[in-house]
């Protein structure tokens, strides 16, 4: 609620862009685990069954916010990596 709030009285775009990608990541993810608990044949309590669902969870990797997140380390490493990239630079043209 917080987040959708600042959103809508945020004047700087591109931070508002972010920000509801965010929400709207959380919001496809609630969803998701929500028919994930529905198809579940076993018991919150049943710790072995709930230890092998989240295994398999973990491997498969194809939950939307799983993506997302993977999708905003890449970038940041890429950022980072280009950063590394242009002081290298700056410093073999100095030399």
């Amino acid at each position: 609620m917080r987040l959708k709030k600042f959103n809508e009285r945020s004047t700087m775009e591109g931070l508002k862009r972010v920000v509801k990608r965010f929400i709207e990541q959380v919001e496809m993810n609630i969803e998701f685990v929500q028919m994930k608990r529905d198809e579940a044949a076993f018991s919150p309590n049943d710790q072995q069954s709930s230890e092998t669902f989240f295994q398999l969870e973990k491997r498969d990797k194809t939950s939307s916010y799983t993506q997302y997140y993977q999708s905003i380390i890449d970038k940041a490493l890429g950022t980072k990596q280009k950063k590394l990239g242009k002081c290298k630079n700056n410093y073999n043209t100095s030399l």
